[in-house]
């Protein structure tokens, strides 16, 4: 086997390599990303998604709505 022939094969295993850990850490990022989470502020308090103040209810992006 040729020396040339063996630098290609060691360059495609190589390319091969850094493509399957790009997809590997971009597929972690993916399965252990969270949903974000925003704060809403009421008179002067912090309330967390999801969080009720008499008839409104903290969303997602941070704002009040009503139940």
């Amino acid at each position: 086997m040729s020396t040339k022939t063996n630098d290609s094969h060691n360059q495609k295993n190589s390319l091969l390599l850094l493509f399957a850990s790009i997809l590997i850490a971009l597929l972690a990022q993916v399965f252990t990303a969270s949903p974000a989470r925003a704060e809403c502020v009421y008179e002067g308090e912090t309330y967390q998604t999801g969080d009720t103040v008499g008839p409104l209810i903290c969303m997602p992006d941070g704002t009040w709505q009503p139940q």
